[in-house]
């Protein structure tokens, strides 16, 4: 298998949009796919240097990039390759002053992680889009309770899932709850013991809707990237599974607190942020039942 270092540049608005560039029709790797604006490191370079050569493509930085994270993935649609993606991120302004793109991007936008689900993502972009999201969580330890009441009113997008690992086997469910603006409002999760899939997937809307409703909004779009229980929430589907039929009774009277609600379905790669939230809790419990 291959290897490649690769830099990886987030540049963010302040208005939290980031920067996503297109790669032509063409392309062998992620052809007419969005991604975070990159280029393969050289071995004798620098990170730092190669990050602020990047950044320089694109715009005129202010100050040098700084480093996010390490991430590493396989790439297994073409030759596998093996990246070692080293990301780092810069403050732009509203609009690119650079009057060309570099010759290996088509087009760019400038977009928030509420409307990820809206493109189409190279599988780096998903990766290191979700590592920028968690250094904001990490960043930001606490939302003060003042800022819901700003943002109740506007736009906001649930995404939930839930997971069994053996279906059945040990499960949870998670969810994230996010602003227009992309900002992250609150997330949080449940281990729930031996349960299914299904029932792990009911039990992130539930959590998801426990949450709005304590910080007061009333207007929301859910995301879930379970088919059957989005058609099943919308009343397409019957549920003929009686193990479900509590939860969804649960879920019928927490929606009457809401002005209104949409049960939207999504692709599994976009929901990542809460399918993150199920994972972690999932591999903090097998860690903790290993320690017994």
């Amino acid at each position: 298998m291959r290897q490649r270092v690769v830099i990886n540049l987030l540049i963010e608005q302040d208005d939290g949009t980031v920067l996503l560039v297109r790669r032509p029709a063409g392309e062998a790797s992620a052809p007419k796919q969005y991604e975070v604006p990159m280029r393969r490191l050289q071995a004798t370079e620098d990170p730092a240097a190669a990050a602020g050569s990047l950044a320089i493509e694109f715009l005129k930085p202010l100050l040098p990039p700084k480093l996010v994270d390490v991430a590493s993935y396989v790439d297994e649609r073409h030759s596998p390759t093996h990246y070692v993606a080293i990301c780092y991120k810069i403050a732009a302004k509203s609009v690119l002053p650079r009057n060309k793109l570099p010759e290996r991007y088509t087009s760019y936008q400038w977009v928030s992680l509420s409307q990820l689900h809206q493109y189409s993502l190279s599988q780096s972009a998903l990766l290191l889009l979700n590592l920028s999201q968690h250094q904001k969580l990490t960043d930001e330890s606490a939302v003060k309770t003042a800022d819901y009441a700003d943002k109740k009113t506007s736009s906001i997008t649930i995404f939930s899932d839930g997971g069994s690992r053996g279906n059945p086997g040990p499960s949870a469910a998670g969810f994230v709850i996010v602003a227009a603006d992309g900002q992250v409002l609150s997330e949080g999760g449940e281990y729930l013991g031996l349960t299914t899939n299904n029932q792990a997937e009911y039990h992130g809307v539930r959590l998801g809707l426990e949450e709005a409703i304590r910080l007061g909004i009333r207007d929301v779009n859910f995301k879930i990237d379970s088919m059957l229980v989005v058609n099943q929430l919308n009343g397409l589907y019957i549920i003929k599974n009686r193990e479900l039929w509590p939860i969804h009774e649960r879920i019928k009277e927490l929606s009457r607190e809401f002005d209104r609600i949409k049960f939207i379905h999504v692709k599994r790669e976009f929901n990542q942020l809460a399918d993150r939230a199920v994972n972690k809790i999932l591999d903090y419990e097998k860690r903790a039942i290993n320690k017994v």
